[in-house]
């Protein structure tokens, strides 16, 4: 037990004691940057957007999810038709999740090009169609990420129409990435010109392809 008197007196001497204020200083230190680190991942939580709307722009659409989303953020659908005009380009690290390949689709009714992915860090994609894409090269998907991830993606009805030797990709033409796929399925995708090929999928720029239980 000590006194009130004895317990001030302890308290000057700590902030006088160069040994115990050097203590006090490192503990104070470590404070500062625990709740510096703290607050910074919290600034870095994940996001997620929902989108709601079946156009092609407007609030709760899925442009503007994917025009608001940063790297680690995360797209998921409760309207599940999306028609787009043009395409969407996606520019952040992030996860676009669909409810399953037969609810989530997203169509460009044969007048657009779906996606561009020109992120610098993984995109990934998972349970969902992308169909009725169009153009020059990777009707569905022009891929320049280094890393672009498939997982249940239907691809349906897409066609790259370029008739240059270097055009094509009906779904999808990945210039210098890795694009890994699991569990996909490519049907009635078209690369309709005539030097234009790879029906399905335009592999350039030293790009690569890991194929997993996929459907062509």
């Amino acid at each position: 037990f000590r006194s009130k008197q004895g317990a001030i007196s302890y308290l000057v001497f700590s902030l006088t004691n160069p040994r115990l204020m050097t203590q006090f200083n490192h503990i104070r230190s470590f404070t500062l940057a625990c709740c510096i680190m703290l607050a910074s991942s919290v600034a870095m939580a994940q996001t997620t957007f929902t989108v709601t709307s079946p156009g092609d722009s407007g609030p709760g659409s899925f442009r503007a999810a994917v025009d608001a989303a940063v790297d680690g953020d995360r797209i998921e659908f409760m309207s599940d038709a999306v028609t787009l005009t043009q395409p969407v380009t996606v520019g952040g690290g992030i996860v676009i999740a669909g409810n399953g390949m037969a609810t989530t689709s997203i169509t460009g009714d044969g007048t657009t090009q779906l996606l561009t992915v020109s992120a610098t860090s993984e995109v990934t994609l998972s349970g969902i169609t992308l169909s009725g894409g169009t153009a020059a090269s990777g009707g569905a998907i022009f891929n320049t990420a280094p890393a672009l991830t498939l997982v249940e993606v239907n691809f349906m009805t897409n066609s790259a129409t370029g008739s240059m030797a270097t055009e094509g990709g009906g779904a999808i033409y990945n210039d210098g990435g890795l694009v890994d796929m699991t569990g996909c399925q490519f049907t009635s995708n078209s690369a309709d010109n005539g030097s234009g090929s790879g029906g399905a999928v335009f592999n350039a720029g030293g790009g690569s392809l890991v194929i997993r239980n996929t459907a062509f």
